[in-house]
């Protein structure tokens, strides 16, 4: 007899509190199969979530936060999982963690497995969303990531990452920070008030706008930086109101197809712009 599609996580009470147990919701995230969907009772689970299958996690019923004094909320084990509607918050740590490949991982291995953050609301101590594995594919779809002492999505030399619809802060650093050969995709995305640059990758980075232009606007360091011999194309893009330069772009691969620079061009920056290596110029 197949497992079934769907499991429920019953909630417990203590007292007139409603609470979680994160320790049960960890022992039957552990048993899920992967392409099973774990529906969580509503309310509040503090502590870790470790995720080690291909598994969905979405709430049954109402809100579901889940948040760490230390460390993640979420780990995820070298696999690929769908976090749908949930709250992950870490007051100290990085608040959703991608990991190498775990060898406890069952079930058939797709060539790309995918971290999935759907209508998630993610905010960390430190960085939002660490990718330490270029194996994994980050999507984001939805919702919103915020980090205060580091990026709020920073990845790995060589990882991919796909941005839709989604609004990124980060009171403490760059918005989405990756290293060399990084490949970024964005699609109707916001980012925003950022204490470095609004996008900071590496040399031979890829970066494409898909269907409907991203805007970048409001981040006290430059708007996009990128390394030697990066490519790509943020077409119809809004580029404005960052601190430094529109785009630094040393090997100027990257074209701006319809992008509104708000009179910036790429590689200058607008009157009065702080000079290189002050905070402002996003270096």
């Amino acid at each position: 007899m197949p497992p079934p599609a769907t499991i429920v996580v019953d909630e417990l009470r203590d007292g007139s509190l409603r609470v979680g147990d994160i320790n049960r919701l960890n022992r039957l995230v552990g048993i899920a199969r992967p392409g099973q969907t774990v529906l969580i009772e509503s309310g509040d689970y503090r502590g870790t979530l470790e995720v080690h299958a291909g598994i969905t996690l979405r709430p049954d019923d109402g809100p579901v936060r889940i948040w760490s004094t230390v460390g993640p909320a979420v780990r995820v084990h070298g696999c690929g999982a769908t976090l749908d509607g949930l709250e992950l918050v870490s007051r100290n740590g990085d608040a959703v963690v991608i990991q190498s490949t775990d060898v406890r991982r069952t079930g058939p291995s797709p060539s790309e497995p995918v971290v999935r953050l759907e209508a998630c609301t993610v905010d960390g101590g430190r960085a939002g969303v660490v990718m330490g594995t270029a194996r994994v594919r980050l999507d984001v779809i939805g919702g919103q990531l915020s980090a205060n002492g580091g990026p709020a999505i920073s990845l790995p030399d060589n990882g991919t990452a796909r941005l839709a619809d989604v609004v990124v802060e980060s009171r403490g650093d760059d918005g989405i920070h990756g290293g060399d050969g990084v490949r970024l995709g964005l699609d109707g995305v916001t980012i925003t008030h950022c204490a470095r640059a609004g996008i900071r990758l590496g040399a031979r980075a890829a970066i494409w706008g898909d269907a409907r232009p991203s805007t970048i606007l409001d981040n006290i360091g430059t708007g996009v930086v990128v390394g030697a011999d990066a490519k790509g194309d943020l077409r119809g893009a809004r580029i404005s109101g960052n601190g430094g330069y529109a785009i630094v772009d040393p090997s100027r691969g990257i074209t701006l197809t319809g992008a509104d620079l708000s009179g910036i061009t790429r590689g200058e920056r607008s009157t009065g712009a702080a000079p290189p290596g002050s905070p402002a110029s996003g270096r």
